[in-house]
């Protein structure tokens, strides 16, 4: 990964590892979906951090918690009706 700290040009590795969570019922907009909750460790030489997906049984992602990088704020994100082909 790579990013740009007082005009400095930085790079690093990261590493990730996917676990899957226990089954939850994951409510939006009055309607309950089963969703399973996939937590990604992503870690650095320096840094440890977490994100998360909780995806339905058709494999879509409806909403997610992901960090840019250790001590930043999370960006979430909300899968409000999922598109059918």
């Amino acid at each position: 990964m790579g990013w740009t700290e007082y005009q400095q040009v930085r790079y690093a590795t990261a590493r990730s590892v996917f676990k899957w969570m226990a089954p939850i019922p994951s409510k939006s907009a009055a309607i309950e979906t089963p969703v399973r909750v996939l937590d990604e460790e992503v870690s650095t030489d320096q840094a440890r951090w977490h994100n998360r997906y909780w995806i339905d049984s058709e494999g879509q992602i409806r909403q997610s918690e992901q960090y840019l990088g250790a001590d930043y704020f999370p960006v979430k994100t909300t899968l409000i009706k999922a598109a059918k082909q």
